[in-house]
């Protein structure tokens, strides 16, 4: 009798220091640089903020999403903001708009 055998294929991340992945130190480093690069844009006073708002931005945007935990929330905000409204609607929509029947 032959014995079958299977591989199984994984797929690990590169860490670049704790959970931080090379894409996301990639990212937040590209996200930081082009942010720092528009800081003369803002009034000096909030530069400080806006440098600081960047930063937690490019955190935030590389962060696992709550909503679909296979992707980032930069990617589930790409997915919200390019939906076809023609053909999707949430449930609680779908109520609102049967109720105005």
């Amino acid at each position: 009798m032959a014995t079958k055998i299977t591989t199984q294929s994984f797929e690990s991340k590169t860490k670049v220091w704790g959970n931080i992945e090379i894409f996301d130190f990639f990212f937040i480093g590209t996200y930081t640089f082009v942010s720092y690069s528009l800081v003369s844009m803002v009034h000096e006073k909030l530069r400080l903020w806006y440098m600081i708002f960047s930063i937690f931005m490019a955190v935030f945007l590389t962060s696992k999403s709550s909503f679909n935990k296979n992707r980032r929330n930069f990617e589930s905000l790409y997915f919200l903001l390019t939906k076809d409204e023609s053909t999707y609607r949430p449930f609680r929509m779908r109520e609102e708009h049967e109720k105005e029947k």
